[in-house]
């Protein structure tokens, strides 16, 4: 009966409605979710910290080529969700891939990723440079 189920919500026209938006016409086509960035440089190193929640680390690969630095992943779907009844879906899945300009020059051999609870974090130590 209409008004029993919380979740039962219903337009002027009494057509069913959700109480959760849809904001996937916002996202670009294609595009399941991007992860944030930051990206900084200190004196000694460039760093850029990503925030992967649920993903694994044996799926994100990360290259630094032609001074672009690339992450790429995957944040894959639990299969003990598929088949449900939904009220509400917000998080993201699927692939991502990420590419940033380097403009300092780095040590290519030296750099450093290291992965903590949905953390991504790089680091790109800096080649000294000669002032004139």
């Amino acid at each position: 009966m209409f008004g029993d189920d919380p979740f039962d919500q219903r337009n002027s026209n009494g057509s069913p409605t959700s109480l959760f938006p849809d904001f996937s016409q916002y996202a670009p086509h294609g595009v399941h979710w991007i992860p944030p960035i930051d990206f900084y440089e200190t004196d000694s190193e460039v760093v850029v910290i990503a925030e992967v929640p649920g993903v694994k680390p044996e799926d994100i690969s990360i290259s630094f080529d032609k001074g672009k630095l690339t992450i790429k992943g995957v944040k894959s779907r639990v299969s003990s969700m598929r088949g449900l009844s939904y009220y509400c879906f917000e998080r993201t899945f699927g692939s991502f891939v990420r590419t940033f300009p380097v403009v300092s020059p780095v040590h290519k051999s030296k750099i450093a990723a290291t992965f903590d609870n949905g953390t991504l974090t790089i680091k790109l130590p800096k080649k000294k440079t000669e002032r004139a």
